[in-house]
């Protein structure tokens, strides 16, 4: 997967906008999420993070306790280069 970012990072107080593309391989957008006035969480994830399945699993418990509050919008965002290893590992998630 890829990321950019559309801006510089010298505004503290706003979210720059990040583009990627997703697992079907459509290029996804963050600003296209409606995201003023929600609470975002972006998360970046490796695969060489140990503390992933831990992480992934305190994500899933945090959208089952918010499924009903559309005030929150999770973002994970692999920095892996290599698509085949990233599709792999997304692939082998529980949903």
């Amino acid at each position: 997967g890829f990321l950019s970012l559309s801006r510089d990072l010298a505004d503290a107080n706003a979210l720059p906008d990040f583009w990627g593309e997703n697992a079907g391989g459509q290029i996804v957008q963050l600003a296209d999420k409606g995201i003023r006035g929600k609470w975002v969480l972006v998360e970046f994830w490796s695969l060489a993070d140990r503390d992933r399945a831990a992480r992934e699993q305190a994500l899933r418990q945090l959208r089952q306790q918010h499924e009903d509050d559309d005030r929150l919008l999770i973002w994970s965002v692999c920095v892996e280069e290599d698509r085949a290893e990233w599709m792999k590992a997304m692939n082998a998630r529980p949903d």
